[in-house]
């Protein structure tokens, strides 16, 4: 991989990953109902880091740039903008960190990026200025987003070396070396309301069923066969070989690979609805780690970018108005506005 496209990928990565987080907690947080709240006014302060101000206008201006133009479902925006949220704590707890460190971007360095951005935004009949306008945000603003990216980057992609990197492809082999599960599972979807509501009886029943199963009251192919709403119930729920990344989506491969043969999961949430999983087969794989490069620094810096966080948190004071959605530190429950 080369010099120039690492900081891309982790920036992409970064983004992925927050989209990731909340479509796949958004469920999690249901167990108390989340009704859709109007969004903050884009200059209210939705909390402070050390005193210093985070609007509502940059957790609003993250969240469209990870979506990419994608709409998300109304009930899930207020957990989307408390994802969005930490994201933004995160970051400037980790420039807190860094500025511990003596690590900095010269002024050059960022006129550099604003240059390239400026020259993007002409490439598109605009400007930088109208882009910024039509987004709500300052030029000084944007300054610190390009801080912050290009600080974070240099320094983490200095701590992702080839030791850190095999040293994780060893912890976590079978996410990397190129093994397959075999599965098979029972989906439980709502046919029309999908409310929190809705999905936490669905979990409750899919909790059932598996009891069935384990105790041998049924089958898992006949679970599939007489239950499950997706197209593998035709295969008694076999949904063939698949990698740990890129197949299927992130929270059923996960728990499929922390399944030994034979063994059947807890309800798993997902997009699709809710799902019982038997992992039925393990394919081993061989790749050397030099082969997932990209997915290794991916996780490592990941990985670091949550352990600062973790560790700064304990050091910062960290307020939340209530003027906007967030997620309670303790407890990681979605807190909705104050009326």
């Amino acid at each position: 991989m080369t010099g120039s496209s690492r900081p891309k990928l982790l920036r992409v990565a970064r983004l992925v990953c927050l989209v990731a987080a909340f479509i796949s907690t958004s469920f999690r947080a249901s167990a108390q109902p989340a009704p859709t709240s109007a969004p903050a006014p884009g200059d209210a302060v939705v909390a402070a880091i050390d005193g210093q101000p985070i609007r509502a206008k940059e957790v609003q201006a993250l969240l469209a740039g990870a979506l990419h133009g994608r709409k998300i479902a109304a009930e899930i925006e207020p957990l989307a903008e408390a994802q969005a949220l930490e994201q933004l704590i995160g970051r400037r707890l980790t420039t807190k960190y860094l500025g511990q460190k003596k690590q900095d971007v010269t002024p050059a360095e960022i006129e550099a990026r604003l240059q390239t951005l400026t020259n993007e935004a002409a490439g598109h009949n605009t400007t930088l200025e109208a882009q910024l306008a039509k987004q709500g945000r300052t030029l000084d603003e944007l300054k610190q987003e390009i801080a912050w990216d290009l600080n974070w980057t240099r320094y983490s992609l200095s701590q992702a070396t080839d030791t850190k990197l095999e040293s994780w492809f060893k912890a976590h082999r079978a996410d990397y070396d190129g093994t397959e599960v075999r599965a098979s599972h029972v989906l439980l979807r709502p046919m029309a309301d999908q409310s929190p509501q809705a999905i936490e009886a669905l979990v409750k029943r899919a909790a059932l069923l598996r009891d069935e199963i384990t105790i041998g009251k049924m089958t898992f192919a006949e679970a599939a066969q007489r239950y499950s709403a997706g197209p593998s119930r035709a295969q008694d729920g076999d949904v063939g070989y698949f990698p740990r990344h890129d197949r299927m989506v992130e929270p059923f491969a996960a728990a499929a690979f922390k399944l030994k043969k034979g063994e059947i999961s807890p309800p798993v949430v997902t997009t699709f609805g809710v799902h019982v999983i038997q992992c039925t087969d393990i394919r081993q794989g061989a790749k050397p780690w030099q082969d997932s490069r990209d997915e290794l620094v991916r996780a490592v810096t990941d990985d670091l970018f949550q352990t600062i966080t973790s560790e700064m948190r304990s050091k910062t004071k960290i307020e939340y108005t209530g003027q906007g959605p967030h997620l309670d530190p303790a407890t990681k429950q979605l807190v909705l506005p104050k009326k």
